[in-house]
């Protein structure tokens, strides 16, 4: 239950208020395009394998 003053205790001592982040400051870096290509490359692959299973399957 939350206090009606707000002054209640919420279990947060306030410790880490004082320590920054070490990319505090720094613009967001974004997507790792080359990242997505190996993951698309690889999930292609995984269903280009699984596709040619199904078909030799169907053929035996």
């Amino acid at each position: 239950m939350l206090p009606e003053d707000g002054g209640g205790d919420d279990g947060y001592d306030g410790y880490y208020d004082d320590i920054l982040p070490d990319d505090a400051g720094r613009p967001a870096e974004g997507l790792d395009r080359e990242l997505l290509k190996r993951v698309a490359l690889v999930v292609g692959g995984m269903l280009l394998a699984a596709a040619v299973c199904i078909a030799i399957m169907y053929l035996v």
